[in-house]
């Protein structure tokens, strides 16, 4: 049985010098969006939804579709979307009314819910596999580090500061939620399903309690499913069987987002089609990835490898040298026409969006460990080329 995988991408708007934009209702509501562009948290963010596909294939297909078309409709407004956080160059308006919006920052203060509405990020959705779904969740509990060691595009901060390799998810896990670490934290694998769903109703009933709203007010904006910035949602409303929403990628090209579709996509079917075992090490350090059984590195293990993500990303030994190991797992798990989205993990010593962004600034001769708006405007416009480019690819 293979899973079905859908996306949702957050792209943000900038002009021809590299300066955020607050357009986004503009684009949003051009008669050329048909539903599937969609606003996220401030007037300079744009999200899209894909069709679920049954392959990568698919999926590439329908994005592109949709990422070509929000082209021709962003030229017409003057402003050109970008798959980065903010940088510091310009600022986002954030959405306010919606009565969700206002209860981020009720529970996380405004600045906390200024700082979270400054990323951008893509979220993955795959079906649930009922009779191997605790096996799935941990799965891609262990692949979490990956993910964003792939894709990050946020070497800079939204003030400037380049200090980390993936500050956004430094941000969300570390600064933002850090008096609420059940709702975006890392934590140790579940044993059984109802665990999860338990840690759910505690999440959904600790914000209630901070937003001060009643139950029948709190249950009309949230639910259980989707209360506050876990790694990764078991939302059961979504699909047939339900899906696993992935939300740890940053927002990123079309290339290194399906990479790591692929990734998670390729592990997930090749251990329900081959009904391999997984088990967690009860060492630390250990981890294996064959058909006879699955171990997954112990939590303290999967911790270590956050941190080592969120600092050196794929220049980090540990982190590149088991991302290797699963690919190779991975590819086993994908048909023949799915395989090539994993060629762009492929080689030595790889280079992530954010290492690209680093190495770029550098020959432009900026040494700096804070960057001014001008010239965080060029990191996003040299992002802007390396989206444009594989939109093409």
């Amino acid at each position: 049985m293979r899973t079905t995988v859908g996306m949702e991408i957050e792209l943000n708007l900038i002009t021809a010098d590299g300066f955020i934009k607050n357009v986004a209702d503009e684009i949003l509501q051009d008669s050329r969006n048909e539903g599937f562009f969609v606003p996220e948290a401030t007037h300079s963010q744009i999200e899209l939804n894909s069709l679920p596909a049954n392959t990568v294939e698919d999926l590439h297909q329908d994005i592109i579709q949709k990422l070509l078309l929000l082209e021709e409709i962003c030229q017409d407004w003057g402003v050109f979307p970008v798959p980065v956080s903010e940088f510091g160059a310009g600022k986002s308006k954030s959405r306010t009314g919606k009565q969700r919006y206002d209860v981020y920052e009720t529970i996380l203060g405004h600045l906390n819910n200024e700082k979270l509405n400054t990323i951008s990020g893509v979220h993955i959705h795959f079906s649930q596999v009922l009779h191997r779904n605790i096996d799935q969740y941990n799965v891609l509990q262990a692949l979490d580090p990956l993910s964003f060691a792939v894709t990050t595009t946020s070497p800079i901060r939204y003030d400037g500061v380049n200090s980390l390799n993936c500050h956004r998810v430094n941000l969300v896990r570390n600064d933002v939620f850090q008096n609420y670490p059940l709702h975006a934290q890392l934590l140790p694998y579940p044993c059984t399903i109802e665990e999860i769903e338990s840690l759910n109703l505690q999440r959904f009933e600790q914000w209630r309690t901070a937003s001060g709203l009643s139950v029948t007010e709190f249950s009309k904006l949230f639910t259980p499913e989707n209360t506050g910035y876990a790694p990764i949602r078991k939302r059961n409303s979504i699909g047939p069987t339900g899906t696993w929403e992935v939300r740890s990628l940053d927002s990123t090209t079309p290339s290194h987002a399906l990479a790591v579709v692929a990734l998670y996509k390729g592990c997930l079917d090749h251990m329900v089609e081959k009904d391999i075992p997984v088990a967690i090490a009860s060492e630390d350090g250990i981890y294996k990835f064959s058909d006879e059984n699955i171990i997954l590195p112990s939590f303290s293990t999967l911790k270590h490898f956050e941190g080592i993500a969120i600092r050196y990303g794929l220049h980090s030994e540990e982190i590149a040298s088991y991302l290797q190991k699963v690919s190779d797992f991975a590819r086993e798990g994908l048909p023949v026409c799915d395989r090539k989205y994993l060629d762009i993990l492929q080689g030595g010593k790889l280079d992530n969006p954010a290492h690209q962004i680093m190495k770029y600034l550098r020959s432009q001769g900026h040494n700096n460990n804070t960057f001014s708006p001008t010239e965080t405007a060029q990191a996003n416009l040299f992002m802007r080329e390396q989206y444009r480019t594989s939109l093409t690819q």
